[in-house]
């Protein structure tokens, strides 16, 4: 795996590096416009950044358990699209729920909400009410302080 590694490596950033001496060293820089040059190192650079997408490819491919497992997988979704159900007539179809289903679900009746509704309101009326006379009752103790100063 390691030698696999090294010369995938040594494939993705030769390109890059050759690129880049050959510009250092000798007049290509000069015998090429600005555009193609930027084109070339953008596209070794690009071939040279594959590396990193291809390593973990690279590693999960060549490890055992990696492989029995993907197989296993894979041969599992074979067997199971081989056995699919082909419905013709939709009309008989019935779909059930399990116990649990039936115990996680509870509908709470419509009479019940409008009473909750009710009931917070006349809570919202009366705490309304409440705050109002502590209002009136904090300002006519503020206006009565005021009169005295």
């Amino acid at each position: 795996m390691m030698v696999t590694i090294v010369v995938l490596f040594t494939v993705c950033w030769a390109p890059f590096h050759t690129v880049h001496m050959l510009f250092e060293y000798s007049y290509l820089g000069m015998k090429y416009d600005e555009i193609t040059v930027n084109m070339i190192i953008a596209v070794t650079q690009a071939i040279g950044f594959s590396n990193s997408f291809n390593n973990p490819i690279i590693y999960a491919f060549m490890n055992e358990n990696f492989q029995k497992n993907c197989m296993s997988t894979i041969s599992l979704c074979i067997r199971r699209s081989g056995h699919r159900v082909d419905v013709k007539d939709k009309s008989n179809v019935r779909f059930s729920k399990t116990p649990r289903q039936e115990e996680d679900i509870f509908v709470m009746p419509r009479r019940h909400i409008v009473d909750q509704v009710a009931s917070a309101r006349s809570n919202t009326q009366a705490s309304l009410s409440f705050l109002e006379e502590r209002i009136s009752a904090e300002d006519s103790t503020l206006h009565a302080r005021c009169i005295r100063d």
